[in-house]
This record gives C-alpha cells, sequence and structure tokens, in this order.
C-alpha cells in the first residue's frame, strides 16, 4: 500500500509530483553530456554554469535559500580562486582551464549528491554520503546568506569578494575571524576533494 505523501498528485510528462517530493522522469538537463571532455572549453563552461543554476529547484523550495544560491554561484564563477588559494593557504599556482573545468566537475557531481534523494533500502552507504554534501551545501549557503546580509557595504565587497584580504591572519576585524576561519575550512576541503566550493 502506498502511503498518503507518496501518491501522485500530479502526473506529467516530465515528472510526477507528490506533496512532499518531485521526481523528474528525465534527469539529462541536470547532468553533463556524455561527450563533455570533447566539447570546447568555453563551452564546457556554459554547460557547467547552466547545470548549476537547473539544480536550484531542488537546493530548496524557499526563496531565500534559492536566491544564496544563485549568488553563491554567480560569484564561484566570477572569483579569482588562484588568488584566493594563494592567501589562503599560501600555494602560488598559476590558474589553469583544465584544472577549473575538472573542479567544475568534481563541483557539480557534489551539488547533485547533494540534493538527490536515494532508496533507503539498497544505498549501501550512498545515503550517508548525500546526507553528508547536503549539510555542507547548506551549511555553505547559510554563510553565503549571513555574509551577503552582513556585508553591504562596497569596501566590504572589496575585502570579500576581490582582494580577499580577510583571509590573511595579519587582518585583524574581529567580525570577519569567523569568516575567514570557514572560508579556509572549505578551500583546505577544496584541496582535499578537487572541488570549488
Amino acid at each position: 500500500m502506498i502511503s498518503d505523501t507518496l501518491k501522485p498528485i500530479v502526473k506529467t510528462n516530465k515528472a510526477i509530483i507528490t506533496s512532499q517530493y518531485a521526481l523528474y522522469k528525465n534527469a539529462g538537463p541536470y547532468l553533463l553530456p556524455n561527450d563533455f571532455n570533447e566539447i570546447p572549453q568555453n563551452l564546457q563552461i556554459k554547460i557547467l554554469y547552466r547545470r548549476f543554476f537547473r539544480l536550484r529547484p531542488f537546493v530548496s523550495t524557499k526563496e531565500m535559500i534559492q536566491s544564496s544560491y544563485t549568488n553563491y554561484i554567480r560569484n564561484k564563477f566570477r572569483e579569482n580562486y588562484a588568488l584566493k588559494r594563494k592567501i589562503a593557504l599560501g600555494i602560488d599556482e598559476p590558474p589553469s582551464i583544465d584544472k577549473d573545468i575538472n573542479s567544475g566537475v568534481k563541483t557539480l557531481a557534489f551539488v547533485t549528491k547533494a540534493v538527490s534523494l536515494v532508496d533507503t533500502k539498497n544505498n549501501n552507504g550512498i545515503l550517508e554520503d548525500n546526507a553528508i554534501c547536503h549539510k555542507l551545501l547548506k551549511n555553505i549557503l547559510s554563510v553565503e546568506y549571513h555574509r551577503s546580509v552582513q556585508f553591504k557595504l562596497p569596501r566590504e565587497y572589496q575585502i570579500l569578494r576581490i582582494s580577499y584580504e580577510y583571509l590573511n591572519s595579519n587582518f585583524k576585524r574581529l567580525e570577519y575571524k569567523s569568516l575567514r576561519n570557514n572560508d579556509i575550512s572549505i578551500i583546505q576541503l577544496n584541496e582535499l576533494l578537487g572541488t570549488r566550493l
């Protein structure tokens, strides 16, 4: 017998929607194409960008969280990650488009895991992995929302998004300390996973 929460409310050609879940029949628009590696690099970046934005409805149903996710993705595609990494970890490596695309693919896989629902009967540890990804993404978006609300002035934008001075241990303004610790932890996690969170 199917529980009331799993009985279809709406059935369309593209999805089955219940009171709690939406099952999309075609996952193609959310995943990378099979010939992704043969596509020119400038198109690969555009494809990654589109895939991240197509996952937006799965991140949350709340508009505040969706807008935080949107701003986060936009900032990630604009940021000078090589400079951010150099200031935070002291690793001076020239930017590489191949490395950026590879980390983008891994980050897309991470976000896809974070928003995926797994069958609980035959998960073989996938459920725990997805739950960890979901919690990390939720934490990152919470910090991103807090950052956008608390730091609105142009000077603060310069510090947080362009010069990354707050990542330097000599930067002594107290209101940036927790952000520095958080962002350095995320950069170290990126080094471990090969992502660009």
